[in-house]
């Protein structure tokens, strides 16, 4: 874990590939895909079940451990229909209902296409970007005046070589002038290399922690 500082602001940027902002006493994060793996299986292609309730049990034990009042998802909370099984929707339902934290959405690309939210989750909806200043919340990368902006979609890693010559692809973040991309937190989820600028700062989430390249 490491502390990035913006606007007078603490983030603790955290090897489980989220963000919390301190002050706000809220959790950021991105790109969960839920229901991944049951749209992968309607087409014939074989992932591994139970990765959605793993990933949400570790969102609720960081929520517990940091004490926040919010979670606030970049996008992406969702995969597509096909996987608005009878399962998620289990699942969704009962890490929603043993929060403390209260879960507010900023709908991504997949989330609109999904499009199937239970009537009774206790879920606050934005499908645009959501302002509380100094800071904005949306998912696809984007520039707002007045506010440095927060978002997902862009799933961003990094490649490194090891002492030995092995290559390895990390998830990142991406902390950009006006604009920081968090990693895709769901763990079936895909890496786009960065490109990063002189100026940005990217931390790499390693097993060991959080490293500042």
């Amino acid at each position: 874990m490491v502390e990035h500082p913006l606007f007078s602001q603490r983030l603790l940027v955290l090897p489980e590939r989220v963000l919390i902002w301190k002050e706000a006493a809220t959790l950021l994060v991105a790109d969960l895909h839920l229901g991944r793996s049951p749209a992968h299986r309607s087409k014939g292609l074989y992932l591994p079940s139970g990765s959605d309730a793993e990933d949400l049990r570790q969102l609720t034990e960081l929520s517990q451990h940091f004490g926040v009042e919010r979670i606030i998802i970049l996008g992406d909370f969702f995969h597509a229909r096909s996987g608005m099984t009878e399962e998620t929707y289990r699942v969704v339902g009962e890490w929603l209902e043993g929060l403390s934290a209260k879960v507010i959405l900023v709908e991504g690309n997949h989330d609109r296409r999904a499009g199937r939210y239970a009537p009774d989750w206790p879920l606050e909806i934005h499908d645009h970007p959501y302002r509380e200043a100094p800071f904005a919340f949306a998912h696809e990368p984007q520039a707002i005046q007045g506010y440095y902006t927060f978002c997902g979609h862009l799933h961003p890693g990094y490649r490194i070589q090891d002492a030995v010559g092995a290559r390895h692809r990390t998830k990142a973040f991406w902390f950009r002038e006006d604009h920081a991309i968090l990693p895709a937190y769901g763990s079936l989820t895909s890496l786009t290399p960065v490109d990063p600028a002189p100026k940005d700062t990217v931390y790499l989430c390693a097993d060991e922690g959080v490293v500042r390249i």
